[in-house]
C-alpha cells in the first residue's frame, strides 16, 4: 500500500511539474526579449572566448546566471564576429557597455536568428523552475506528509510571480533554485547531522551567491547551522564553518577562472570604491588592501558598484509616487498585491494554524532565517524596482506557511534516522535525543479539519487563477486591488511592464488591419524586429496609439508630461498587461 501511494505521489508531481513547465513554455514562446535580458544572454559565452571580464554585466551581477543562459548558445549558431568589439566603444577606463554593444545586437539584429538564440538561452532557467516545483513537493511532503507535498506543489506550479520569472533569462529563479535548495540542505543537515547535506548546502551556498548577489545571504544561514548542531564541541563548529567557507570561496572563484588581481586599478572601479570608505575609519588602509592582489577580484569589483548603486539610489514608483531611495513598506505592499489570493490566504490560515498548534522540531527556525535574509535587506536597501528582488521568500513560504495547513502529525522519526521507539539511532545525530523521539512517535497523526480542507481548497484555486493570468504574468495584480488596470497605479518596473508584449502587439497589428500606429515605447530597442509597424509617438496625433505602460508612467516625472494629452481618451484595447491602444479620432 505504501507503494502505491509513493507511486501516486510521484506521478501526481511530475503532472505539476510539467504543467508548470508546458504554461511557462508556451507564455514565453509568445514573449518579446525584455529590458535586462540584452545584459547577461551570450556572457558567459562572450568570457570564454575573450577571457574578457572588463564589460558592463559583471559590475551588475555574478557569473553563474549568465554562464548558465550561454549553454545551449555553445549548440547555437551565432552571428558571425558578435563578439568581436568595435574599437573605439571602450570608454576611458577601458570598460565596454554589453548590452548596446554585444547583447542588443545579438538578440534583435539578425532577425530568426536572433529569435533563435533568445529561445534557447531561456531554456535553463526553464528547467531550474521545473525542478524548483519538484523541490518544493519534495520538501513539504518531507516534513508535512504527502497531502501537504501535492498542494505545496500545486500552489508554486500555478504561481503567477514564479510563471512570470521562469520564463526568462535573468538573474531570479537561479538564485530562487539554488537559495531554496540550500535552505533544505541546512534544514536536513541540522535534522539528521548527515555529512552528504553538509557537502550540498557548500555548494548550493555558492551557487546562490554566485547567481545574484543577495545569495550571498546563504553565508549567515549556514553559519548558523553549521553552530548549532555543533554546539556541544566548538573545535569541529570552526572547522565545519571554515570549510563550509572554504569551499563557497573556491566555487567562487572558479567561476571567476581563478583570477588574481587588484580590485582597484585605473581600469575599473576605484572610484566606486573611494566614494565608498571615504567615510570610513581606516579607509587609506582598506583601500591599500584593495589594491593589492586578491582573488576574484571581479566580484570585489561587483560588491562594491552595487554598494554605490544603493547609495546613489534608484528612482522607484509606489502608489503614484515617485522616490529615489524608496520606502520601507515597499515590499510587504507588493507582495500583497502580486501575489495570488490563494497564496496569500493560505500563508495567513497556514501561520495561524502554526502559531495555535506549534511543533518546534528540530531546524524549524532555518526557513524563518532564510526568509529574513532576503526580506530584511529588501526592505532596508532602498532599490525599490520589482517583487522578483524577493522571489526567494515564495518557496519558503509554499513549504513551510503553506504545507503546514496539511499537517498530518510531526514526522520527527525520520529527522532522528529512528524506526522504533527502541531505536539507539538518535544518539548518533546532533540535538536529536531518544526520549524526546520516542515520546513524538506514540502520537496520532491529525486528523484532517477545517484547516487541512481549507489548505486543499485554496491550493485547488491557484489553478484558476494561473489560467486567467496566462500568458501576461508579469503584468499579474489580485483581484482584491482590482487586476492590472488598478495595478499600475501602485506598481512599475518588472511589477508590470518588462518588455515583453511586442510579439502580441505586432499580432494585434495584423489581426486588426492596422497598417502603422503610433509608439510610445521604454525598451531600448526596436520593436519592428518583431514586426511592429511603427512611428515614434512625439505629440497629439490621430489614429491608432500604442503607449508602454512605463512610457506612460514615467512620463509623469518630466515637466511637462509629453503623455498628458492621452488622459483624456480611454484605451479601446490592452495588449498583454503592458501596452495599451488608444483610437485618437481626427480632431473636426
Amino acid at each position: 500500500m505504501a507503494g502505491v501511494r509513493g507511486f501516486r505521489f510521484s506521478w501526481g508531481l511530475v503532472l505539476l511539474v510539467s504543467a508548470h513547465f508546458f504554461l511557462s513554455l508556451s507564455s514565453m514562446a509568445d514573449s518579446s526579449g525584455v529590458f535586462d535580458e540584452a545584459d547577461y544572454i551570450g556572457a558567459g559565452r562572450y568570457v570564454y572566448e575573450t577571457g574578457d571580464w572588463f564589460f558592463s554585466s559583471a559590475l551588475f551581477h555574478p557569473p553563474l546566471s549568465y554562464y548558465l543562459n550561454s549553454v545551449p548558445l555553445f549548440f547555437t549558431p551565432l552571428p558571425k564576429g558578435i563578439f568581436s568589439v568595435p574599437s573605439g566603444v571602450r570608454d576611458e577606463r577601458g570598460w565596454i557597455w554589453y548590452d548596446e554593444f554585444i547583447g542588443r545586437p545579438l538578440l534583435y539584429g539578425h532577425g530568426s536568428q536572433s529569435d533563435r538564440v533568445l529561445f534557447r538561452a531561456r531554456l535553463p532557467n526553464l528547467i531550474l523552475s521545473a525542478l524548483l516545483i519538484l523541490l518544493i513537493g519534495l520538501w513539504a511532503k518531507q516534513r508535512w506528509g504527502e497531502p501537504a507535498g501535492w498542494i505545496s506543489a500545486a500552489a508554486a506550479a500555478f504561481s503567477p510571480n514564479l510563471l512570470a520569472m521562469a520564463r526568462f533569462a535573468l538573474t531570479d529563479i537561479p538564485l530562487t533554485f539554488f537559495y531554496t535548495f540550500h535552505t533544505w540542505a541546512a534544514w536536513s543537515y541540522l535534522r539528521t547531522g548527515r555529512r552528504r547535506y553538509f557537502f550540498v548546502m557548500t555548494l548550493s551556498a555558492a551557487a546562490a551567491a554566485s547567481s545574484k548577489l543577495n545569495g550571498i545571504f546563504t553565508l549567515p544561514v549556514g553559519l548558523a547551522v553549521i553552530f548549532v548542531s555543533r554546539r556541544g564541541s566548538y573545535r569541529k563548529a570552526f572547522r565545519d564553518g571554515f570549510s563550509y567557507l572554504l569551499g563557497l570561496a573556491g566555487v567562487i572563484w572558479l567561476l571567476y577562472s581563478c583570477a588574481v588581481g587588484p580590485a582597484i586599478t585605473a581600469r575599473n572601479s576605484g572610484k566606486l570604491f573611494a566614494t565608498l570608505t571615504a567615510s570610513l575609519p581606516g579607509a587609506e588602509v582598506l583601500k591599500r588592501i584593495l589594491a593589492m592582489p586578491v582573488p576574484a577580484p571581479q566580484y570585489l569589483r561587483l560588491w562594491g558598484n552595487t554598494l554605490a548603486h544603493a547609495r546613489r539610489g534608484h528612482p522607484g514608483f509606489l502608489l503614484g509616487e515617485f522616490r529615489t531611495h524608496g520606502w520601507w513598506y515597499y515590499f510587504p505592499i507588493a507582495w500583497l498585491v502580486k501575489s495570488s489570493l490563494p497564496t496569500i490566504l493560505a500563508v495567513f490560515f497556514g501561520t495561524v494554524r502554526s502559531v495555535r498548534f506549534p511543533q518546534f522540531e528540530r531546524g524549524w527556525w532555518v526557513p524563518l532565517l532564510a526568509g529574513f535574509f532576503i526580506l530584511g535587506p529588501a526592505l532596508v536597501g532602498g532599490i525599490n524596482i520589482g517583487i522578483r528582488h524577493i522571489l526567494p521568500i515564495y518557496p519558503l513560504l509554499f513549504v513551510f506557511p503553506v504545507g503546514a495547513l496539511l499537517n498530518q502529525g510531526p514526522p520527527i522519526r525520520r529527522s532522528c534516522g529512528l524506526t522504533s521507539p527502541t531505536s539507539r539511532s538518535a544518539s548518533q545525530h546532533p540535538g536529536c535525543s531518544d526520549d524526546s523521539a520516542r515520546e513524538s512517535m506514540g502520537k496520532p497523526a491529525v486528523r484532517p479539519g477545517f484547516y487541512f480542507v481549507l489548505g486543499i481548497l485554496l491550493g485547488l484555486l491557484q489553478f484558476p487563477v494561473a489560467l486567467a493570468a496566462y500568458p501576461s504574468y508579469t503584468s499579474f495584480f489580485n483581484r482584491a486591488v482590482g487586476g492590472i488596470e488598478r495595478g499600475e497605479k501602485i506598481l512599475s518596473d518588472s511589477n508590470i511592464d518588462f518588455g515583453e508584449d511586442f510579439i502580441r502587439l505586432a499580432r494585434y497589428q495584423k489581426e486588426k488591419g492596422i497598417s502603422e500606429l503610433a509608439l510610445a515605447k521604454f525598451v531600448m530597442y526596436d520593436p519592428s524586429h518583431y514586426g511592429v509597424r511603427y512611428r515614434e509617438l512625439t505629440g497629439p496625433t490621430a489614429g491608432w496609439v500604442a503607449v508602454e505602460v512605463m512610457a506612460q508612467q514615467w512620463a509623469r516625472r518630466e515637466e511637462p508630461n509629453p503623455l498628458a494629452w492621452l488622459d483624456e481618451y480611454t484605451p479601446v484595447d490592452r495588449v498583454g498587461g503592458s501596452i495599451k491602444i488608444y483610437f485618437i479620432p481626427e480632431k473636426q
